[in-house]
């Protein structure tokens, strides 16, 4: 039950700092992605702070977001955008993918040209 209280409140959270013009669109996009999948570091100790028992932790939540979005703003590689990381994480898996293949392929025509 907490949990869905915890998307409900990100989620106005969210809405209130757009309405403000302290985020934009796509920044407001980008956090209600991450809230969906609940997997960013930031998300993480946003879910922490909710659960803990610190009064005004709405507060410490828009903190942690206001520094998130300047962090985000100032092109910080570590807090890029959800869905570049993810494309970028899967490029970096299929190129490893590709290079054990290869490496496979090697192995193998080696073994082939040993046994001849």
């Amino acid at each position: 039950m907490q949990q869905s209280h915890f998307y409900y409140d990100m989620f106005k959270i969210i809405s209130l700092l757009f309405q403000q013009d302290l985020i934009n669109k796509q920044e407001k996009d980008d956090l209600k992605f991450m809230v969906l999948e609940s997997q960013s570091e930031l998300m993480f100790q946003l879910q922490t702070i909710y659960r803990s028992s610190v009064k005004g932790k709405q507060l410490y939540m828009v903190h942690e977001i206001k520094k998130y979005i300047e962090s985000h703003r100032q092109g910080s590689p570590r807090n890029s955008s959800p869905r570049s990381s993810r494309y970028l994480e899967a490029s970096r898996m299929w190129s490893i993918y590709e290079e054990n293949e290869e490496e496979e392929r090697d192995n193998e025509i080696k073994l082939i040209g040993i046994r001849r």
